[in-house]
């Protein structure tokens, strides 16, 4: 009696959980359960979902409403390079960042930095630097703008600021009448009505019966080279042999005066006409201008009246950004 009573108890206890398998699967079959909420595990001991499928909020995004620990790989469609994980806010990351096309900037400006400073650097597998305020540079976008940047193929046309190198050009230095002053007294006194007289608008003219040494700073950059002088003369007479002598001097306080060439009419004779005039050889102990210890100046004389300077002219060469 005592077995049949445990028979029966046993069919019962069975028989609850198969008649709600039974049910629960025809729910399941004809839509899927609705609950207003759902408490996996406990407080203390949490618990374990296990979903197959895709977790989809009909009315909106899915909104986890507490921090997210992804123990795996976080992607979107995987294998389809053009459905990328897509961050739609500011993306702030805590720890370092690792990514095969990605320069960090760290990185970047210390490349820059050292091109700057003039060291050697092998750009071949570096970018030049654009203006960003991004934390890192895409490789793709540096990529596309390489060909207009600097490589180590052609650094050449660029400019060390440490120690810059400058292709050399030629300049000038221009003389004309109102650059000159007496540089002698006539008589007791220092005559400048006599010389006022003489500068026929941009024209400086000698003085009848009067040899007077007219002079003009020379303004040329300190650290270049002179490398011609020229200057045009006019002869107003075609019948009195009068000359003009123009002498260009370097004067140093410790050396003295050095002349670095002379243009003179000497030989000539009355022309009657103007002419442009080229200093034949120049002292290469003087050409080069040093401005800390010496005073470049162009000095004049005409030995008659007919005798007349239009202008004076230096040319320099120079390497620096005058």
């Amino acid at each position: 009696m005592n077995e049949q009573i445990q028979t029966r108890r046993r069919l019962r206890s069975l028989v609850a959980p198969v008649v709600a398998t039974f049910l629960f699967a025809g729910v399941a079959a004809a839509s899927a359960p609705t609950f207003d909420s759902l408490h996996v595990g406990t407080t203390e001991q949490g618990g374990v979902s296990f979903l197959n499928g895709t977790i989809v909020n009909a009315n909106g995004p899915v909104t986890i409403g507490d921090d997210l620990r992804v123990d795996g790989r976080l992607s979107r469609l995987p294998g389809e390079s053009n459905k990328p994980v897509i961050v739609a806010d500011d993306f702030t990351v805590e720890g370092d960042v690792q990514a095969n096309n990605l320069y960090t900037k760290t990185e970047v400006d210390a490349l820059i930095a050292a091109i700057e400073t003039g060291e050697s650097v092998d750009l071949s597998s570096y970018y030049t630097k654009t203006e960003s305020d991004a934390a890192y540079y895409s490789r793709a976008a540096l990529d596309t703008s390489l060909a207009a940047k600097a490589d180590d193929t052609d650094l050449a046309n660029y400019v060390s600021k440490a120690s810059p190198s400058w292709t050399a050009r030629t300049g000038y230095s221009i003389l004309t009448a109102p650059s000159f002053t007496p540089a002698q007294s006539i008589g007791p006194v220092l005559d400048l009505s006599s010389f006022n007289a003489n500068v026929l608008g941009t024209i400086l003219a000698g003085q009848s019966g009067e040899t007077i040494l007219y002079s003009a700073p020379v303004d040329v950059p300190h650290g270049a080279t002179i490398t011609g002088l020229s200057a045009y003369i006019g002869d107003l007479s075609a019948t009195v042999d009068e000359d003009t002598v123009l002498t260009f001097t370097s004067t140093s306080v410790s050396e003295g005066t050095g002349t670095i060439g002379t243009i003179s009419t000497e030989g000539l004779g009355s022309t009657g006409s103007s002419i442009e005039l080229t200093a034949p050889t120049l002292d290469a102990d003087y050409t080069t201008v040093d401005l800390s210890d010496r005073v470049y100046l162009a000095n004049v004389t005409f030995s008659g009246a007919s005798q007349t300077l239009f202008w004076a002219r230096v040319a320099y060469s120079y390497t620096e950004p005058y």
